[in-house]
């Protein structure tokens, strides 16, 4: 669809942010009330960047032209509608700015406060050496299992708990599906919290998720 709007731009009055604008809009999915949702047009010619957020739908532009990249991280809050011009409004980032952005994505995947303020310090000093709070508490998880036959539907369900397991209700990033093949299927979960867990792996003969 996107494509088919484009091929339709004829004269250069046509390329506009205003029309690329429309045009995300035409084919945007609703996501809901989620402040990480935002549409971005980047204008190669000007080298400008232009956005609205979801909560914030005023226009905001950036351009890259006067921005000193030899400077320390910086960053601008992107649901506000005060500054429209933030060449000259960014603030320096610090681990504190980047755990505030990040901690509420971190938790909603299951991640507890103090691994989320772990994860924060260690994107800006990934040589940071400490007692790790994420080696203590959490870990890897990696399934093996042969397979004698390819072509099939394949489902690994990992639960936390009886009820869980009863109710079949996986663990965030606890639910894998895929074809198998000849050899060993081999799955990787990352960071399940230390505790007991239960696995359920499955060919789903009859092709009803069931």
């Amino acid at each position: 669809q996107i494509e088919n709007q484009i091929r339709k731009l004829k004269k250069p009055n046509d390329f506009s942010e205003k029309t690329a604008f429309q045009i995300l809009k035409s084919v945007s999915i609703p996501k809901g009330d989620f402040k990480t949702v935002w549409s971005i047009v980047y204008n190669i010619e000007n080298k400008t960047i232009s956005f609205f957020s979801h909560s914030h739908k005023k226009t905001k532009q950036i351009n890259l032209g006067n921005i000193d990249f030899e400077q320390g991280l910086s960053y601008f809050n992107i649901n506000q509608d005060k500054e429209s011009i933030l060449d000259t409004k960014l603030n320096q980032f610090a681990v504190q700015t980047n755990f505030e952005m990040v901690s509420a994505s971190l938790t909603h995947l299951g991640f507890d406060t103090d691994l989320s303020k772990e994860i924060s310090e260690h994107q800006f000093n990934q040589k940071l050496i400490t007692q790790s709070y994420f080696s203590q508490n959490y870990f890897h998880f990696d399934i093996s299992i042969p397979m004698t036959e390819a072509g099939k539907r394949l489902f690994f369900v990992v639960m936390d708990s009886e009820e869980n397991f009863n109710k079949k209700v996986a663990v965030t990033s606890g639910y894998i599906f895929g074809s198998t093949s000849i050899g060993t299927a081999n799955r990787h979960i990352y960071g399940l919290k230390n505790g007991l867990y239960a696995m359920i792996a499955l060919i789903d003969e009859n092709k009803n998720s069931e």
